[in-house]
């Protein structure tokens, strides 16, 4: 894991959400030197010249609307989708998240390597059509950061078990929590 960014979240789009200032958690992108180390972290393409940090910024906002609606079980947020949409546009062969039969769907896949946002934004829709993908946000109520559950049974319930799960067990052993 790197000590910089906490990668865990089991998909690159909530390592990105992740990054986010939340909670006393500073923000991990405030510049674009730190976009270009976390584009290196996640083993990307930095493209950190080719993107606006603000663009990256809007990208990380929307996603964290999706996020939080996904964990919430909420409506996933129209712009979010069009957002994804427009970048997984940008690569070659043209992907795109659509809905059909109830379920999120992505058609046209790409071979080609592609640059961080859009990688990011394959990421999300990956998430989104994969039938048994649950985002959840970290239980330890001083985190806050989402993840994906993909056990069998969905009992996942913090990011990581040895930053997050582990404190929290060793304290309800002490008695200190409920």
């Amino acid at each position: 894991m790197d000590n910089e960014f906490f990668l865990a979240a089991d998909a690159l789009w909530l390592d990105l959400v992740n990054t986010s200032r939340h909670e006393g958690r500073a923000d991990r992108l405030g510049d674009v030197a730190a976009w270009h180390r976390w584009t290196r972290a996640c083993q990307l393409p930095s493209g950190a010249g080719s993107e606006p940090l603000r663009r990256v910024h809007q990208v990380r906002t929307a996603l964290g609307e999706l996020a939080r609606a996904l964990a919430d079980g909420g409506h996933v947020p129209g712009g979010a989708i069009d957002m994804v949409n427009a970048l997984l546009a940008r690569l070659p062969g043209h992907e795109r998240l659509v809905r059909e039969a109830g379920t999120w769907r992505l058609r046209f896949a790409s071979r080609d390597v592609s640059p961080a946002l859009e990688a990011v934004a394959r990421s999300a829709a990956a998430t989104l059509a994969e039938p048994d993908a649950v985002v959840r946000r970290c239980s330890n109520p001083a985190c806050g950061r989402y993840f994906v559950d993909r056990t069998a049974a969905g009992t996942r319930h913090f990011c990581s078990e040895l930053t997050c799960g582990h404190g929290r067990w060793a304290d309800r052993r002490r008695g200190v929590l409920a």
